[in-house]
């Protein structure tokens, strides 16, 4: 934990000895990024698992959570073959 004169220390102490308060307006607009180990759906709830822990404590209401609803390459090169058509030709359809 970084104390606001820059100094880094840690406290050991149970959770429930700390007060949470809910988030201002005014308050800064955090973020990170995370890999999800696991989605689980249950009827009225949807646990996610991700590969690490959080960096920070979330106001659940005002939290956003986005992320990608396929499976993706993140832009990594793919060596496939796309079509099988004539380049000599033009205006072609598989009709």
């Amino acid at each position: 934990m970084q104390k606001s004169d820059g100094r880094i220390g840690t406290i050991d102490a149970a959770e429930s000895r700390f007060a949470f308060l809910a988030s201002q307006a005014s308050d800064e607009t955090v973020s990170e990024v995370v890999t999800i180990k696991a989605v689980t759906l249950n009827a009225d709830t949807t646990a996610i698992e991700l590969e690490q822990p959080l960096a920070y404590y979330y106001d659940l209401a005002t939290i956003s959570i986005y992320g990608n609803v396929a499976l993706a390459t993140h832009g990594e090169t793919k060596k496939e073959v796309l079509g099988s058509g004539n380049a000599s030709r033009s205006f072609q359809n598989s009709f």
